[in-house]
């Protein structure tokens, strides 16, 4: 069946069906493929250590020379990922408003017993800076912030 459906045409027009068809074919490949490598907004490398993942390979660098220092004993109660709510949550005109929160990489306490809250950025967004001040504003009289 499928040669009478192309049985009128000549064959440069053959070869021209069956090049786009064939073009079209690459090309999906390719999108599929560019999808599954998609990087990050910022090009940082997800990565994995410690059965943690992490955002990037700053923040995996600078999970590992934390856990060094904590087996030294020179840090302690190191936390990863934790929630601050800088803002709760309110109604307005019977809606809901969601509270604002910022999550730091990592939260420990010195040898001297402080409370330090570390993040690690190559790229600072306008969102960013605006929860370090956010937190500052709130918390900077209870922990120490430090940025890597």
């Amino acid at each position: 069946m499928l040669i009478f459906k192309y049985m009128w045409y000549s064959q440069q027009e053959l070869i021209n069906i069956l090049w786009e068809k064939r073009a079209n074919e690459i090309f999906l490949k390719l999108w599929k493929e560019l999808e599954e490598k998609k990087k990050h907004k910022y090009w940082a490398e997800k990565l994995e250590l410690d059965w943690v993942k992490f955002a990037s390979k700053k923040e995996a660098k600078r999970y590992n020379e934390l856990q060094f220092l904590k087996n030294t004993w020179k840090i302690r109660n190191l936390m990863l990922q934790v929630s601050f709510i800088l803002q709760e949550w309110f109604e307005w005109n019977g809606q809901k408003i969601r509270p604002i929160k910022y999550i730091a990489d990592f939260v420990y306490e010195d040898e001297k017993g402080l409370k330090i809250v570390e993040d690690t950025k190559w790229f600072k967004t306008k969102e960013y800076l605006l929860k370090r001040k956010m937190f500052l504003k709130k918390f900077s009289n209870k922990f120490i912030f430090l940025e890597s």
